[in-house]
């Protein structure tokens, strides 16, 4: 009998570990951008992720930077966008060794247009959804 407790005692455990273990590999946050579109240029991009991760930043399929996550879990970094539709994406390997990839567009919208092209604009934001 008390073989059969411990053995379920480590089952338990195994399960809450492994568990515990599957959950934090998916922790990828971004922070900014907040918004799908901006008027900026210069795109700042915040997060935060597993310690010890390495991401991979990809800015319309291009290799950008490559982040290797501290102690804290957060990370930063800027993108130089061009006008119209970005697609930026994240190749995140965490430190068990699972890689995953994570995509948003980001729309650039030239303030000297912004008042002109109403038309444009609906049309940018039905390709983003």
């Amino acid at each position: 009998m008390k073989r059969i407790g411990i053995a379920l005692i480590l089952v338990l455990l195994m399960l809450f570990l492994f568990t515990t273990i599957a959950s934090a590999e998916e922790n990828f946050i971004i922070f900014k951008p907040e918004k799908d579109s901006t008027s900026e240029k210069v795109l700042p991009i915040s997060g935060q992720t597993e310690p010890d991760s390495v991401i991979v930043v990809f800015l319309n399929g291009e290799k950008m930077d490559e982040i290797t996550v501290g102690a804290s879990g957060i990370f930063a970094t800027q993108l130089e966008l061009t006008e119209g539709v970005n697609k930026v994406s994240f190749k995140v390997t965490f430190p068990s060794g699972t890689t995953k990839t994570f995509a948003k567009k980001i729309l650039l919208i030239n303030e000297d247009q912004m008042s002109t092209s109403i038309l444009q604009l609906i049309k940018a934001i039905l390709i983003l959804k």
